[in-house]
C-alpha cells in the first residue's frame, strides 16, 4: 500500500474509532461533517467532512475502493499530487452538495474516492476486474 493511501485510510479509520468509542457520533458529525451554512462559521468542514461516515458499512465501502484504486493513482502520480486531487474530489462532493443537495449534513469520502475510482478508469480504461470477485469487467 502506498504512503497517502495509507495515511488517507489510517486518519479515516482513526475518526471513525474516536466517533463510535469516545466521542458521541452526533458531537463528531456536528463539528466535522458539512452543513450548508458552514461556509460562513466552520470552513474547515468542507474538507473534514471526507473523514467523517454514519456508518461501518459506509466507511468499509469507501475504504475498499480507495485501498483497491488509489495506489495505483498514487503510484502514476505523486503522493502530493495524489492528495491534493483527493482533496479536490472532496470539495467538488461540497460543491454538489450545495448545488444538489437537500440542506442535510455531508459526511464520507465518497465524492473523494469516485474521484480516485474515475482517475483510475480514465488512465487504464482497458483493465479488467473481477465484479463481486467473479465476474470481469473492464474499467
Amino acid at each position: 500500500m502506498t504512503r497517502a493511501v495509507q495515511a488517507l485510510i489510517v486518519i479515516t479509520v482513526a475518526i471513525y474509532f474516536l466517533q463510535m468509542t469516545v466521542v458521541q457520533p452526533r458531537d463528531i458529525w456536528s463539528w466535522l461533517a458539512f452543513k450548508q451554512g458552514d461556509l460562513t462559521h466552520s470552513v474547515w468542514t468542507v474538507v473534514t467532512y471526507a473523514f467523517v461516515h454514519l456508518g461501518f458499512w459506509h466507511i468499509a465501502f469507501n475504504m475498499y475502493n480507495l485501498w483497491i484504486f488509489g495506489p495505483r493513482v498514487e503510484h502514476m502520480w505523486s503522493p502530493g499530487r495524489f492528495v491534493a486531487f483527493y482533496l479536490w474530489c472532496a470539495l467538488g462532493g461540497v460543491l454538489g452538495h450545495l448545488m444538489f443537495g437537500s440542506g442535510g449534513m455531508l459526511m464520507g469520502a465518497s465524492a473523494a474516492v469516485l474521484g480516485v475510482m474515475l482517475a483510475y478508469a480514465m488512465l487504464w480504461p482497458d483493465e479488467e476486474l473481477l465484479l463481486f470477485g467473479v465476474v470481469p469487467m473492464k474499467v
